[in-house]
């Protein structure tokens, strides 16, 4: 199993979004994955485990959701594990939406409160998974030097896109035979720049820099890859639904090998609810209709942390 350094989904997406000057890559060369330096900043005394703990930079993820704002706070230990320091979710200011300078001042006290001060967090935000293309692909076993160029070539040939509007990457995920043939499997995926772009400066704008953006399948990987979530044998299903949509999530053996999105979300299932209870309701002593915040209010008191339902309320 993977531990966190290894880890190369987001490192090379973040590589990409720091940088100053994004350039297409050219149709004679593609650039290799640069290989990584030693990381030393997992030394540690081992009699003074407290004291360099304390010098650490906390590492901030946070998601911005349709109602909510929920960010975790970790920090590694001096044995290279992580802990969790502190978790919370805010409701977020009714109608306003993320391009107001209201929103804002919202994310820059959240983040003021729950983090405390810039220069001391690594700031990662997630981006929605449908802004982002994933794919996996199979392609010939070749040297280091050039994987890059075939899984590029490969990709494109594929999935045509313009490197203009989008960023590329790709991660190894291991030999696989198919058909007596040995070969890699390659997990590929594209980011808009745009959408990157337009992150980055709304939380440069409040004093808060990213350090990085990563999409929640690759969060989950790093869960499994790293041992905080138990892999067990075979394979596993995630399934996420969203607002107006949905995504179900395949991992095998820690790694990330299917993700497809569904054209339904929660907003089409409310609206199923409200049709077929009307539509069935004939007593008189109940309301002449279920509403879309009543169905809404029903469907979430199913999760574990909301109030559940009063008993004069509708479900």
């Amino acid at each position: 199993m993977a531990r966190i350094r290894d880890i190369t989904s987001t490192e090379k997406l973040l590589n990409v979004i720091r940088s100053r000057k994004e350039e297409p890559p050219s149709p004679a060369a593609v650039p290799e994955p640069q290989s990584r330096k030693r990381d030393l900043s997992h030394f540690t005394i081992p009699h003074l485990p407290m004291l360099i703990s304390l010098k650490k930079k906390a590492t901030v993820g946070i998601d911005i959701g349709h109602d909510y704002l929920r960010m975790v706070r970790a920090v590694r230990n001096y044995d290279g594990s992580w802990r969790i320091l502190d978790q919370r979710k805010l409701a977020l200011p009714p109608k306003t939406t993320r391009e107001t300078p209201e929103f804002s001042a919202f994310l820059k006290a959240s983040l003021a409160s729950f983090c405390g001060s810039p220069k001391q967090t690594n700031l990662w935000a997630t981006i929605s998974t449908s802004k982002v293309d994933v794919r996996h692909i199979r392609v010939p076993r070749v040297s280091k030097k050039q994987l890059g160029n075939v899984v590029y070539w490969t990709a494109k040939k594929e999935t045509p896109f313009d490197e203009r509007e989008l960023i590329f990457d790709f991660e190894s995920q291991g030999e696989l035979i198919e058909q007596g043939i040995p070969k890699l499997a390659v997990m590929v995926y594209m980011a808009p720049r745009q959408e990157i772009d337009d992150l980055k400066l709304q939380f440069s704008r409040i004093g808060w820099p990213l350090t990085g953006i990563s999409i929640p399948p690759f969060s989950v990987q790093n869960l499994f890859r790293t041992g905080w979530m138990p892999t067990q044998e075979g394979t596993i299903a995630s399934l996420f639904i969203g607002n107006d949509f949905s995504r179900i999530d395949i991992y095998a053996d820690g790694n990330l090998v299917m993700t497809r999105g569904i054209k339904a979300g929660l907003s089409s299932m409310l609206e199923s609810l409200v049709d077929r209870f009307n539509e069935l309701t004939t007593d008189p002593a109940t309301p002449a209709s279920l509403t879309l915040e009543q169905s809404r209010k029903i469907v979430r008191s199913l999760i574990p942390d909301t109030p559940p339902l009063e008993k004069t309320e509708f479900g």
